[in-house]
């Protein structure tokens, strides 16, 4: 290994946060891919689903809205592999708190994540991804996104997701053990939007 290979090996390495932090959680490990809480200060996503278009898009998110984003203290990718520490957000997670909230909290929690999902899908795409209906946000095919992963191969061939409908038809052709008309979700959001 040469002298830039092992210092690629080391920085920003499990390894090298694990030395520096006192404790270090492992939050996740699915997919190749790693994720770290060291200190209840900093999370590691490490692997080789690490890339680039997440970083992109969460400076996109942060520039463009007000959601809260974390902030980026390392980006690393080399070859197959990425790296990427950013600052925690402080609070609970839902899979934890739900049961324990009452119904108007619920509500409250969907309708803000409603507005959150409207907020990201107003930020503009730059003029050189205009084309695309679907992209990642550096503007590289989402290839292996479940939702259009076979669909260049599949046989019979299957539409292109040109429009919203056709990405909800399509997850619902993935996910739903029993097909459910759509319709009443498009008139929900014309009355919440």
């Amino acid at each position: 290994m040469t002298a830039p290979e092992e210092k690629w090996e080391e920085w920003g390495s499990e390894r090298m946060f694990r030395a520096i932090h006192d404790k270090v959680a492992l939050l996740s490990h699915q997919g190749g891919v790693k994720v770290l809480n060291c200190d209840d200060e900093i999370v590691l996503k490490v692997g080789s689903r690490v890339r680039p278009s997440e970083e992109i898009a969460m400076r996109l998110v942060k520039e463009h809205t007000d959601i809260p984003v974390p902030e980026i203290l390392l980006a690393a990718y080399v070859g197959d592999e990425g790296r990427l520490a950013m600052s925690v957000i402080p609070g609970a997670p839902l899979t934890e708190a739900w049961d324990s909230l009452d119904d108007a909290t619920k509500k409250r929690i969907c309708v803000e994540t409603w507005s959150m999902i409207e907020k990201l899908r107003r930020i503009e795409k730059p003029a050189a991804l205009q084309h695309h209906f679907l992209s990642l946000a550096d503007g590289s095919p989402c290839i292996n996104d479940p939702v259009v992963a076979g669909l260049c191969c599949a046989d019979p061939p299957h539409p292109p997701l040109l429009d919203d409908d056709a990405v909800r038809a399509r997850i619902m052709d993935l996910t739903a053990p029993t097909k459910y008309d759509l319709s009443g979700i498009m008139a929900a959001r014309g009355v919440l939007f």
